[in-house]
């Protein structure tokens, strides 16, 4: 869904996320991964995951689009 400097601000990002989509992200929980992307530094990526197939979370990115929310679907580590 996004991504942030630090995990206290994607926290702070998912919050936001789920006040503007609360019928989609409302008692979704984030799962919040950092990635080390070198030269650019540290991220951290605010992702929400447990879907029980992979068809229901393209249902659910697609809907996010919808609302002009970017959205990529990804296996989980």
């Amino acid at each position: 869904l996004h991504a942030a400097r630090s995990r206290a601000q994607a926290r702070e990002v998912f919050t936001r996320l789920q006040s503007a989509h609360d019928g989609l992200l409302g008692r979704r929980v984030p799962l919040i991964l950092r990635a080390d992307l070198g030269e650019k530094g540290i991220f951290y990526r605010v992702n929400v995951g447990g879907f029980s197939t992979r068809d229901r979370a393209v249902a659910f990115c697609a809907k996010l689009k919808k609302r002009k929310q970017d959205c990529l679907v990804k296996r989980q580590p």
